[in-house]
């Protein structure tokens, strides 16, 4: 039961952001449970209610304050909150353990302020006090990894922290949540009124999942979305912490609208000549109109009559697509502010970039690189050809690849493809070096030209096939493969530090996706799938078999 109490002064977490290293820090699983402060001679919920626990329960408790959460097991909230919250404790406070994870008010660290308790509860037989396990973090990929088995146990998610830091109070940018929500589409059936400052505009949407399942999403919108709800029958995207034990999602939380993009792009047909004919057509129509060609139409004749669909839809939507992304005017005369406009357009809406990336991309002369007869195109959304085989990535591609990565100024890169030179050169300024190979000897000592031009002096360029991988003494914290392979192979893996990434397209035909792949020790890799895309196969490769972990 909770009866009134004064409110503690109790510490908070603060949200986790990828970008802050915690390196040397602490990480814990968070658990779902009823938080629980022990002043000495009280038991109290984090709002100051006292909780009425058996006599049994606290008889062992310390004479000095401690502060955790009351909890059974995971995924197991609703039955804790039964127990604790009940008028008269009964027997299933047996199940109930105290995970402390604080002990307020003494000297040192937290690792110092823990052992405090821990060497009381030496003496102490019979007590639900549990220490939380502390985890040090070598390096910031454990982070995820550590996340990635507690959901999937069930678990909530992890708190790290700063293990130097004093004791505090209030909401600590020493103490941190990651959490791992989940997502998933519905179509909206039912719009339902707001109530109290919502009156007269959308209050909740009513929405049935692909399984049939019904859920009532009621935060998450802006203002203009409550003003202006979705349709009926639109397909939008939620997020989720986990399923109830009657199978309700939890905190469903709207995300976004999924647009005509998100529901058709797995159906485009990218190695059918006729679509990518339409495709191509289409880039060179709006790189007409952004030169103020007015005239320029799209033909009907350009698709024959079994694919008068893609006209109808794809044109049609590709061009609004693309014309949101790429920039209204490019004045040649002012490529800088274009490149910013690229960034601004089609890379941003894809991820947020940070302030150096960002200043990176800027800088760099995307159309230096570009072929003499593609230069008008230097800044659509499109792969250039470089050769009959090696082609530029798109913008879009390089902003995700670099936000996938996150490249550090002390780290070391191999890049497997120069190509034009261009990502080599943007690399070149977020990095300490960069190492590029390139099979095509042309391409190499052109790229090379263009760097030393630009007095970019931290790349080391070379000729060579690494299509079988490639022989170095030293080891490198990012590999970028430059064109997709079938498979992912070990052929770069040992040239990798622990802690290092790898960003990689696999896949074949129309089926390929873009994979970032950390190594978190000797012998563990993880793999995480970013999105979907399609690039041309890497040149001189063969097919091998499987890395083997």
């Amino acid at each position: 039961m909770l009866l009134a109490a004064n409110k503690p002064d109790l510490f908070l977490l603060k949200t986790y952001d990828d970008k802050k290293s915690v390196v040397g820090w602490m990480m814990s699983e968070k658990f779902d449970g009823i938080r629980g402060f022990w002043n000495g001679k009280q038991l109290l919920t984090r709002g100051g209610q006292q909780i009425i626990a058996p006599d049994w329960f606290v008889e062992n408790y310390p004479p000095f304050a401690i502060d955790g959460e009351l909890w059974t097991k995971r995924a197991d909230f609703e039955e804790i909150s039964s127990i604790v919250r009940r008028k008269n404790p009964d027997e299933r406070w047996h199940k109930i353990t105290h995970q402390i994870f604080e002990v307020p008010n003494q000297d040192g660290g937290l690792l110092d302020r823990l052992k405090v308790l821990r060497n009381y509860l030496k003496n102490q037989a019979n007590t639900p006090i549990k220490i939380i396990k502390q985890y040090p973090i070598a390096h910031q990929n454990q982070v995820k990894k550590f996340l990635r088995d507690i959901v999937h146990k069930d678990g909530e998610g992890v708190v790290v922290r700063n293990p130097a830091t004093a004791y505090q109070t209030g909401r600590l940018s020493s103490a941190l949540k990651v959490k791992k929500y989940l997502d998933t589409e519905c179509v909206i059936e039912k719009i339902l009124p707001g109530k109290g400052k919502y009156v007269g505009k959308m209050g909740s949407l009513l929405c049935k999942t692909k399984g049939g399942a019904m859920v009532k999403i009621g935060s998450g919108f802006t203002d203009v979305q409550r003003k202006n709800p979705p349709a009926i029958g639109t397909s939008v995207t939620f997020k989720y912490y986990g399923l109830t034990k009657k199978g309700k999602f939890k905190y469903p939380v709207f995300l976004r609208i999924r647009t005509q993009r998100d529901l058709c792009i797995n159906r485009y047909d990218w190695q059918n000549p006729i679509f990518a004919q339409l495709v191509i057509s289409l880039n060179l129509v709006l790189a007409g109109l952004r030169l103020g060609l007015k005239n320029l139409q799209v033909s009907e004749k350009w698709v024959s009559d079994d694919y008068s669909y893609l006209y109808k839809g794809l044109s049609i939507n590709i061009l609004k697509l693309q014309a949101l992304f790429l920039t209204k005017k490019i004045n040649m005369d002012n490529t800088q502010q274009a490149r910013q406009n690229s960034i601004d357009s089609q890379i941003r809406p894809w991820g947020g970039l940070n302030y150096i990336a960002n200043n990176a991309l800027r800088d760099i002369p995307r159309e230096v690189f570009v072929p003499e007869a593609y230069k008008n195109l230097a800044f659509a959304d499109i792969e250039i050809p470089l050769n009959k085989q090696a082609k530029m990535f798109s913008p879009k591609i390089e902003g995700r690849l670099l936000n996938a990565l996150n490249i550090k100024s002390h780290e070391t890169v191999l890049e497997i493809g120069t190509g034009s030179g261009y990502l080599t050169a943007v690399v070149a300024k977020l990095c300490k070096s960069i190492t590029s190979v390139e099979i095509d000897e042309a391409l190499s000592n052109g790229a090379k030209e263009k760097l030393n031009e630009l007095n970019i002096n931290n790349a080391q360029l070379t000729a060579g096939d690494a299509s079988q991988g490639w022989q170095s003494n030293d080891f490198f914290d990012v590999v970028i493969v430059g064109s997709a392979v079938p498979e992912i192979t070990g052929r770069y893996f040992h040239l990798l530090n622990v802690g290092g990434r790898i960003f990689v397209v696999e896949g074949k035909g129309n089926a390929m996706t873009a994979k970032l792949i950390t190594r978190i020790s000797e012998h563990e890799w993880e793999t995480e799938a970013l999105f979907e895309t399609h690039l041309s196969t890497m040149q001189g490769l063969e097919a091998i078999k499987s890395f083997e972990f």
